[in-house]
């Protein structure tokens, strides 16, 4: 047999507040939580630190404040709000999707290819517009009257690597899945 100490599974009692600490303070510091009044799981006994957790007063609380101006609910300020264009009829996120499952050509050309940021750059108007995103290289003529930001902003990283400017506005899109069909081939460095 091991002499090493047998692990005892808590039981729900033992996560309980220490009721005779509670009641020991006033009704004006009750929500201030500490790791000392809180039981530890493992030896039944209380902790011995008393750095506050928390503390919370309900009455500083207002409605009318939340979010918290540079609160973590707060995605952005408002210097740098993205505003979306009205698009025309037929040109919604769903309009996309099919138009990108159809099976078109929304390529233009049609052997995959590598190319430079020279080969990228006569590639930025509204009528011919490519660009590189992670390292691919995408021909987004098509997806001009699709883009909620409209084609301002899609022109913004035409003709170049729009690598960093594509991740600092949407990260979360995944670049692949949207211009899936408009993949022209690989940005060489």
């Amino acid at each position: 047999m091991s002499n090493e100490p047998e692990f005892k599974v808590p039981s729900i009692p033992e996560f309980k507040i220490l009721q005779e600490e509670e009641d020991s303070k006033n009704s004006s510091s009750n929500n201030l939580v500490t790791q000392r009044n809180l039981l530890s799981p493992y030896s039944g006994k209380a902790l011995q630190q008393s750095r506050p957790l928390r503390e919370v007063n309900p009455s500083s609380l207002e409605p009318s404040v939340f979010p918290l101006p540079n609160g973590p609910q707060v995605a952005q300020s408002k210097s740098k709000v993205r505003s979306k264009v009205a698009l025309e009829p037929g040109c919604s996120p769903l309009d996309w999707a099919r138009l990108i499952s159809s099976g078109k050509d929304l390529r233009g050309c049609t052997p995959l290819g590598r190319y430079t940021l020279d080969d990228l750059k006569p590639h930025n108007t509204e009528d011919d517009a490519w660009c590189a995103i992670n390292g691919k290289v995408y021909n987004i003529t098509a997806y001009m009257k699709f883009h909620p930001g409209g084609k301002k902003q899609l022109l913004k990283g035409a003709g170049k690597d729009a690598t960093s400017l594509y991740n600092k506005v949407h990260p979360w899109v995944n670049a692949d899945s949207l211009l899936g069909p408009c993949f022209l081939g690989f940005l060489e460095y």
